[in-house]
């Protein structure tokens, strides 16, 4: 993939900026702990009992996903410099861009995939299961087609937010599952997966929303650009308790009363997106979206969804309900 003239970027070095910290806001490593939850849930899930974490194939699962998930973040950022330029949330993305370079990143990108469809090949002759490499593909595929041409899902109204789903919920959930020898895989785990693909499908929408300004600047056409700051945030909010109630009745089937615990930061995030849709606004729904403490309140009940499902999942594993 080559840049076109107007997005390629010099490469330049702040002064006191090493290539490692450059690599890792280019990867968004910072919010690597945040993602682990991300990458693990699916094994906790269908693992048949605690002996069956402790396989080398588990960190293997951990190692594809986050191949996928960091070098979906480094191709995002090369194909969306303009936009993120006009972001100040954002500029500590695009320097680490100016530093690196645009044609590094993009190899960087390409080496980092490449990698990940390897050691899915490898595990997938190791455990005699083709679908990890199947699954693998699916991830890479979806983070290209989220936001790279000619697809460019991201600026589509319903299929972004669907193509964020699977990139971040569907696609590390199967990986997970795919590499952990002894599983369970059942309904109620297919159930779980798609509820939370709804679930983080709806985080697509939710996330144009603070962006919708600079979105319309750079002709993104997100839901919230074409619809709105209000009616973006109620579907969002829609979509979210969709989601959770798929994900109640799954974690409740898979984990007894484990999974009223699982699901406590879902209905929190809920409660927290419902009073922030409430707002018949739409200037005073970004300006609340755009406070500092409104964005660790929805920052941190992300997290905790797929936090405390783990949490809850190794509980049911050491205690069944």
């Amino acid at each position: 993939m080559r840049p076109s003239p107007d997005v390629r970027i010099r490469v330049q070095r702040d002064v006191g900026e090493g290539p490692r910290s450059a690599l890792a806001g280019l990867h968004r490593l910072d919010h690597a702990g945040t993602y682990l939850p991300t990458f693990a849930w699916g094994a906790l899930v269908v693992a048949s009992g605690i002996s069956a974490l402790w396989s080398p194939w588990l960190l293997v699962g951990l190692a594809i996903n986050a191949l996928t998930v960091f070098g979906g973040f480094v191709l995002n950022t090369v194909v969306d410099i303009r936009s993120d330029l006009r972001n100040a949330k954002k500029r500590y993305m695009t320097d680490a861009l100016r530093s690196i370079g645009v044609q590094r990143a993009v190899r960087i990108y390409f080496a980092e995939q490449v990698s990940a469809i390897a050691i899915a090949m490898t595990a997938a002759v190791a455990l005699d299961r083709p679908f990890i490499v199947g699954a693998t593909i699916l991830a890479i595929a979806a983070n290209w087609a989220y936001s790279a041409p000619p697809f460019r899902m991201k600026s589509r109204i319903i299929i972004g937010p669907l193509c964020m789903g699977i990139k971040s919920g569907l696609a590390p959930g199967l990986i997970a599952m795919s590499t952990v020898p002894d599983t369970q895989f059942n309904a109620a785990a297919s159930v779980l997966l798609f509820g939370l693909t709804l679930s983080t499908a709806s985080r697509g929408v939710w996330h144009s929303i603070p962006d919708l300004h600079a979105d319309q600047a750079s002709g993104i056409h997100t839901i919230a650009v074409r619809h709105g700051a209000v009616r973006a945030a109620q579907g969002a909010v829609l979509a979210t308790a969709i989601g959770c109630g798929l994900n109640l009745a799954a974690c409740i089937w898979l984990m007894g009363w484990w999974g009223l615990v699982a699901c406590t930061g879902m209905v929190i995030t809920i409660y927290h997106r419902y009073r922030v849709g409430s707002l018949a606004d739409e200037s005073a729904i970004i300006d609340h979206m755009n406070e500092p403490r409104s964005e660790v309140i929805n920052a941190r009940w992300n997290r905790a969804t797929y936090s405390i499902l783990c949490v809850a999942s190794l509980g049911h594993l050491v205690i069944p309900g």
